[in-house]
């Protein structure tokens, strides 16, 4: 019974590290960055006939966008102990093609019109998801070395 108790409290305070690292992480992001990443990368796209930047489906590419961020950030660990960016990023590709469709079929189910073909927006929203986790994995590196988490 002694075992199970300390395995526990181990896995509770290792979350309470995890949350506070990742609160610490959040911290550089602004509304306003999020703001201009969906408007730089879905800034042209129609949803429902109206333009994205406005609606409701920009909160989820926030929401998306922090996923990315706080993924890349929990992957800097590896390349603070010397692992090449490039390195990591190809470790990651699964999770970050998992985000990317996820965020592509969010706009499918709210009914995306758009010109563009559904293909090219697929790799609209991974270059999306790719530049913040880039974005989280360099904050997070840079953490490591301040010794700042």
């Amino acid at each position: 019974m002694v075992a199970l108790n300390i395995d526990l409290t181990f896995m509770k305070k290792r979350r309470e590290r995890q949350i506070q690292y990742e609160q610490s992480v959040l911290r550089d992001i602004s509304y306003r960055t999020l703001k201009d990443g969906v408007e730089k990368h879905f800034g042209n796209f129609i949803f429902n006939g109206r333009p994205v930047i406005g609606s409701t489906i920009e909160e989820i590419c926030y929401d998306m966008a922090i996923e990315a961020y706080l993924a890349g950030s929990r992957y800097s660990r590896l390349g603070y102990y010397g692992e090449p960016q490039e390195s990591v990023f190809q470790k990651s590709a699964g999770e970050r093609t998992v985000l990317g469709k996820e965020l592509a079929d969010y706009f499918f189910r709210w009914q995306l019109e758009s010109l563009v073909p559904e293909d090219e927006f697929l790799e609209t929203c991974q270059l999306y998801i790719d530049e913040w986790w880039i974005r989280g994995f360099q904050n997070g590196k840079m953490k490591y070395k301040l010794r700042i988490h």
